[in-house]
């Protein structure tokens, strides 16, 4: 029972993490498969043609692609989402709870002021009698 509450609690952790995530950690996926199969391509095309020249610096060029990507990744998704405060798991900063419950009170207090909570004719008198009182004055 404890194994399935753990786990159904990382599955959701995780489903929290990857939702402003999940486009651009595929498309980096992509970007890197890409960059391996067209390396991979390369070296096959050198081994046919017996020319290992390059085959060095190709590493180094498939490594500093990768690099790179991961890099442009970082900076166009990951910094953008830390400057807007959210904590990575639940994908909303604590800035925006707060004022989302601020509006709701306000929302609530606004509401009841104008419908009124039922109890605006007593209100209006100045001394209340408990039901004692009334019982002794009758």
């Amino acid at each position: 029972m404890l194994r399935f509450v753990l786990r159904t609690g990382v599955f959701i952790f995780l489903g929290f993490w990857l939702k402003p995530r999940w486009k651009s950690l595929a498309a980096l996926s992509f970007g890197i498969l890409l960059i391996w199969i067209i390396h991979s391509e390369f070296l096959t095309y050198s081994v046919i043609s017996d020319s290992s020249l390059s085959v060095g610096w190709s590493y180094v060029y498939k490594w500093a692609a990768i690099f790179f990507l991961v890099l442009l990744y970082f900076f166009l998704v990951e910094l953008p989402l830390r400057a807007k405060g959210t904590d990575g798991a639940i994908g909303r900063s604590t800035s925006k709870l707060k004022k989302d419950r601020d509006n709701l009170l306000d929302s609530m207090e606004d509401k009841s002021a104008e419908k009124g909570d039922g109890f605006d004719f007593l209100r209006g008198k100045k001394n209340l009698k408990s039901r004692s009182q009334k019982i002794l004055e009758e």
